[in-house]
């Protein structure tokens, strides 16, 4: 039979079936782990155990939200924190916003959790989709290419981002396609254009870094080091680097300038939570760390493997200097253990901005797609050399992986409730007036911001305590009025100095929300509200969660 008849339509279909089965098996993997919160993925919140007193999720909701009205009425409501200087302190402390321009088409108010469920469960199966298009096209089988998308979708790093509702941790699939990319250009002849590739993994590696810019530093040190560990020659390596970078240059030139307030703000403010970093235990999958520091365990021994297969090797040290960012500046082997001075300790101490990426672990999702791809060429059972042997180390994986999908159910938290407390109250406020309101408790924490979408007044807000520190611009009457709310919210009572200094700067309603069932730090609201029942009377509204005293005339609608 010549070898250029025509290939049979069973055969076609049979090929095209496989290819389908090849991406379809790491997803399948995924949504049977997650089997238990899929069933009610369409009843409440996909989000953190406590959502409403999660910074993260607080400001992302926030952005969303601003991000829609600024679209549909042109109201710019970061002028509406901060009254009455407004101040862009929460624009600064969220510049990714990606995921809330997807949002926009869809998002409405009372409805916008079943777009962030949905979005929370669509961006990782997108990563896992693009690591198997990744291996692929470095040349691994279907077989092989289906276990690489298994190396990101089944660890507990990536699935406990996923389960609470880390929008910037699940934004990855642009800088997995950068390296498909890469993947694709590495395989010249075969390639007539590489250049294009090359050009195309650039964009995609500026589209990374606008979606979060530690992914995309990680996403880019990737692309670059399975370039430099490629076995082309020298002097193409160089140039192909030099297209990446120059793409990367010119196409995010723009962006950067754009964003210089941003990250200038960002630079301020020491990292609020620490370094969460990925310690060496969990590079192992040991059970000595949480979910979230944790790999799937064969995935780091095999990737050492990898280090000896000449195809491998590119995507394994691709992977492993991915991983040695997401170790942080303090190298440990298990949480709060003795540790050592990593190399990224220099590059934080040489850059403020790069100080302020305080949770170098959520790199690590990005390595294991390198990872992944490594695994795939390694463990390829189309090779006849140590075929069973390679066939036995793809079962393995798949068992471990299984293994311990018990453990990545487990760190998932769904149904949680889809609006914040007091909201009644907010709406409530909506009815009554436009002016400026006071969250007497919400002081150190965004709580604060999360009822605006629907009261709709202007916030005499200190989010999160940042203040100048932040690049905000507060008035000495601003910072007194902060004081004075951190007085009221520990029961002192208002002296006559304290209303007329709320009242001048605009205030017109006091609002005090009990939030301790929805966040462990949350005051109590006992204190706050018997001094103002004392110095004001009854409030003008009070339900179980919340209570409003207005001070003064409100501005009618």
């Amino acid at each position: 039979m010549s070898r250029n008849a025509p290939t049979s339509p069973v055969r076609s279909s049979l090929r095209g079936l496989g290819e389908l089965a090849c991406f379809a098996a790491p997803v399948t993997a995924l949504l049977w782990a997650l089997r238990g919160p899929l069933a009610s993925l369409g009843q409440g919140l996909w989000g953190p155990e406590q959502p409403w007193g999660n910074g993260d999720f607080v400001g992302n909701f926030w952005c969303w939200w601003r991000e829609a009205e600024l679209q549909a009425t042109g109201v710019e409501w970061l002028e509406a924190t901060g009254w009455p200087g407004g101040g862009g302190v929460l624009d600064q402390l969220f510049p990714n916003r990606i995921d809330a321009w997807l949002a926009l088409p869809w998002f409405q108010l009372d409805s916008w959790w079943r777009v962030w469920n949905t979005m929370g469960l669509a961006l990782p199966i997108l990563a896992i989709l693009a690591t198997v298009l990744a291996a692929r096209l470095a040349g691994a089988s279907r077989m092989a290419a289906a276990s690489a998308g298994l190396v990101l979708a089944m660890s507990p790093t990536l699935l406990h981002e996923l389960g609470w509702g880390r929008m910037a941790g699940m934004m990855i699939c642009p800088g997995v396609l950068a390296l498909a990319a890469v993947a694709a250009a590495l395989r010249a002849p075969r390639i007539r254009s590489p250049a294009a590739l090359l050009v195309a993994a650039g964009l995609l590696l500026v589209l990374q870094a606008v979606a979060y810019p530690f992914h995309g530093l990680a996403a880019g040190l990737a692309c670059a080091v399975a370039l430099l560990a490629s076995p082309l020659p020298w002097r193409r390596r160089g140039l192909w680097l030099a297209v990446l970078a120059a793409t990367i240059g010119l196409a995010g030139l723009p962006w950067l300038v754009s964003q210089a307030s941003d990250f200038s703000a960002l630079a301020g403010a020491p990292p609020p939570a620490g370094y969460t970093s990925m310690p060496a235990a969990g590079l192992l999958g040991l059970g000595t760390v949480p979910e979230r520091f944790r790999l799937l365990p064969l995935a780091l021994p095999l990737s050492l493997l990898a280090l000896g297969s000449v195809r491998a090797r590119p995507w394994a040290l691709a992977g492993l200097a991915v991983l040695a960012l997401a170790m942080g500046p303090r190298l440990a082997w298990v949480l709060g253990g003795p540790s050592l001075t990593s190399p990224m300790a220099a590059l934080m101490a040489a850059s403020s901005w790069f100080a302020r990426m305080h949770h170098p672990v959520r790199a690590a999702p990005m390595g294991l797609a390198a990872l992944g791809v490594a695994v795939a060429l390694l463990l390829d059972p189309t090779h006849t050399r140590l075929r069973w042997l390679r066939v036995a180390g793809l079962a393995s994986l798949w068992l471990g992986a299984f293994a311990v999908s018990a453990d990545l159910a487990r760190v998932t938290t769904w149904n949680r409730p889809t609006e914040p407390p007091g909201v009644d109250a907010a709406r409530w406020l909506a009815a009554e007036g436009d002016g400026p309101v006071a969250d007497v408790l919400s002081g150190q924490h965004m709580a604060g911001v999360a009822l605006q979408p629907w009261h709709r007044r202007p916030l005499l807000e200190t989010v999160q305590g940042y203040g100048p520190a932040s690049g905000g611009a507060w008035s000495p009457e601003q910072q007194a009025a902060a004081v004075q709310l951190q007085a009221l919210a520990r029961g002192d009572l208002p002296g006559s100095g304290t209303l007329a200094s709320l009242e001048a700067l605009g205030a017109q309603a006091l609002l005090v929300v009990d939030r301790q069932g929805h966040w462990d730090q949350a005051p109590d609201p006992q204190p706050a509200l018997a001094a103002l029942t004392t110095a004001l009377g009854p409030p003008a509204y009070q339900d179980a969660q919340a209570a409003v005293w207005l001070l003064g005339a409100t501005t009618p609608r």
